[in-house]
């Protein structure tokens, strides 16, 4: 997801238009290693210290937070694609950026998995989540793949698709498939954007 963004930045996924999911590469010390089970992982608040503006204003913000401080290390834009949700709601994952010293192993797909959670919480009847990454870049592709996403159709010959595909809720599952309908009916807001022009 990104334009008119500096050359440091490492392109993991693309959005609308086609959008992309941008993670800040800029370099790194050896001796930092973030322990990414002591981050907060949540919605963006206003009192959060940002890395970038938000590209999509429509899409939501997911971020990774040194506890207390409200410092921002990681963030996501993601919303549900317009008109899916007939076929139960798909979510697009468009944009996302890693602070100074935080591009490390570990920390994007912990990211990926509690935006994951947040998602299955909130929108159970959600069925895909999907995202993008360069062909090339096996840093983020082993990312995703640790988070649970798996490669689905793509004919692009620059990136690569992926798709995380959410547990159905069913009657055999009454938890699930209650709530289910439960947010069918209504529920606070959740953000949403319009499809990328090779959605399908």
């Amino acid at each position: 997801m990104v334009a008119n963004r500096p050359s440091r930045l490492i392109y993991l996924v693309s959005a609308l238009m086609p959008a992309t999911i941008s993670l800040t590469s800029q370099q790194q010390s050896s001796a930092f290693i973030p322990d990414v089970s002591k981050l907060e992982y949540r919605l963006a608040e206003p009192s959060d210290v940002l890395i970038t503006n938000k590209v999509n204003p429509t899409a939501g913000l997911f971020v990774a937070v040194v506890p207390k401080r409200n410092v921002v290390v990681g963030s996501a834009e993601f919303g549900l694609v317009a008109n899916t949700e007939g076929n139960g709601g798909r979510v697009f994952i468009t944009e996302g950026n890693l602070r100074k010293h935080f591009m490390h192993p570990g920390l994007p797909s912990k990211m990926l998995k509690e935006l994951l959670e947040y998602i299955r919480s909130e929108r159970p009847q959600v069925t895909k989540a999907w995202v993008r990454v360069r062909r090339s870049d096996d840093f983020f592709t082993s990312e995703v793949q640790e988070a649970g996403f798996q490669r689905c159709s793509s004919s692009d010959r620059e990136w690569l698709n992926f798709c995380y595909r959410f547990p159905h809720s069913t009657k055999k599952n009454p938890v699930s498939w209650i709530m289910s309908k439960i947010h069918a009916v209504g529920s606070k807001s959740f953000p949403t954007i319009a499809a990328p022009s090779d959605f399908h």
